[in-house]
């Protein structure tokens, strides 16, 4: 169902053949706002805030996206665009490492060459 989702955003409100949203619609959407401050995630390097959206640059490539969280859970929405990408991360533990997974699989999805993973001490699988 996320993957849907994702997929209706990137075609601007269309999903199989039914259209919910004009596609005027996402210059509001994801459109600049407010400037997001240095150091939040993703979207750090000159990225900006629309309505439940955040956008920014990524890998040279814009990306627009959103995350949730509740006591246990975490999760990030990251789509591409001008790739017709999508990342989607779900994680049942409440992590800061959400961000880092989140750029591998971007990473991976665009091509760039992956940084290594640092889990936190302690995070093997038993």
């Amino acid at each position: 169902e996320l993957c849907n989702w994702a997929i209706t955003n990137l075609n601007h409100g269309t999903f199989g053949g039914t259209s919910i949203l004009q596609d005027s619609t996402y210059e509001n959407l994801w459109g600049n706002h407010y400037a997001i401050p240095d150091g939040r995630g993703l979207f750090h390097n000159g990225g900006h805030q629309g309505l439940a959206w955040a956008a920014g640059t990524y890998g040279g490539e814009t990306i627009v996206g959103h995350s949730g969280s509740d006591e246990g859970f975490v999760s990030n929405l990251i789509l591409v665009p001008d790739k017709s990408a999508a990342v989607a991360i779900l994680c049942n533990i409440d992590s800061p490492y959400l961000q880092e997974l989140t750029s591998l699989v971007l990473d991976a999805a665009l091509g760039l060459p992956a940084a290594e993973l640092h889990p936190p001490a302690g995070a093997g699988i038993r």
